[in-house]
């Protein structure tokens, strides 16, 4: 075999693994999939505080904390930090994305009522929508829309975890929204 012949092969196969490589580096490479949605309040007589933090999303966001009581309401400034939540997941194969809510009763005599509903949330399979969306609260199970009895003085924690099923695909969510019920009466 000549020395021209051997440098063409070389070069061709060179070519051919450089391709595979680029290929099979395009395959493996996570989806970056974006889910946004919004927190509506409903507080009706109560006194309590409400904060959120999102853990393992591409984005950071930043939750002002709210508080309802008597004389006080959340403004729009405060609200808007709630709305457009962004739930970008990022490139590594088993980050959950958790976002958690914590109901802190504030009133030193009464029980406060809370619930959180999302039928956008509660409706996410793997199968449909590539990502499904379960929640708990911090003392363990909870069922969407179930109302949670917060004795004075403590907290309860909804946290609804996302879950990509397959991470090279696209996720098939369109925008979603999540409605806190917060009551001093039963829910």
């Amino acid at each position: 075999m000549t020395l021209r012949a051997k440098l063409l092969i070389s070069v061709a196969a060179f070519t051919m693994v450089l391709a595979l490589l680029i290929v099979g580096v395009l395959a493996v490479q996570s989806a970056n999939v974006p889910i946004s949605g919004n927190i509506v309040f409903n507080a009706t007589d109560a006194n309590v505080e409400i904060s959120g933090t999102l853990s393992n999303a591409t984005t950071a966001h930043t939750f002002t904390t709210l508080k309802y009581d008597a004389e006080t309401t959340a403004g729009s400034t405060a609200l808007d930090t709630w709305k457009n939540v962004k739930i970008d997941f990022k490139n590594q194969a088993s980050n959950d994305i958790v976002f958690s809510i914590t109901v802190t009763n504030k009133d030193t005599n009464r029980v406060m009522y809370a619930s959180l509903d999302s039928t956008q949330l509660k409706g996410l399979t793997d199968a449909t929508n590539n990502v499904t969306a379960t929640i708990k609260t911090g003392t363990g199970a909870y069922t969407w829309g179930e109302a949670v009895e917060i004795v004075k003085g403590s907290a309860v924690t909804f946290m609804i975890t996302f879950s990509m099923g397959t991470r090279n695909k696209s996720v098939n969510v369109g925008s979603w929204t999540a409605d806190l019920d917060v009551s001093s009466q039963s829910l």
